[in-house]
């Protein structure tokens, strides 16, 4: 059975990236290997109080190749969200990554589904965003 357990996240900046995502989203570094040359590091990020079988994200440098870095600019420049993380209460993170400094493209906003959800910059050449998923409490619809 195939199972998620890396994915990559493309990042102008390894260094700026690891404190971005440690310092102001809270996430913990798992893995930071020198790759031995040019200052390139395998470094993999995880959700705080995940065991190590969970799922990691790894900060993969986007500037080795043009093509690579002219498509991490377009995927910005058209304002398309590079991944997306799941939050409790949408307002709440909202409030408190602002309070970091954390700079938003757009305030929480509701979807027609209920679906609440947020656009941040992580200041290494990705939009990201956070959404919170309505309960079936929460259904005020009258469904």
């Amino acid at each position: 059975m195939l199972q998620i357990k890396l994915v990559s996240l493309l990042v102008n900046d390894q260094a700026k990236a690891l404190a971005f995502y440690t310092s102001k989203l809270g996430f913990v570094k798992k893995t930071e290997i020198d790759l031995g040359g040019g200052g390139l590091k395998w470094i993999s990020i995880a959700s705080p109080g995940q065991d190590d079988n969970g799922v990691q994200i790894s900060l993969e440098p986007s500037t080795h190749f043009d093509f690579v870095t002219t498509y991490q600019k377009e995927i910005y420049q058209n304002n398309i969200p590079a991944t997306a993380f799941a939050v409790d209460d949408i307002e709440q993170e909202y409030e408190l990554l602002k309070g970091k400094g954390v700079e938003f493209r757009s305030e929480p906003s509701t979807m027609p589904d209920g679906t609440k959800l947020a656009i941040l910059d992580d200041t290494v050449g990705n939009w990201i965003q956070i959404y919170q998923i309505q309960s079936k409490t929460e259904d005020t619809s009258g469904d």
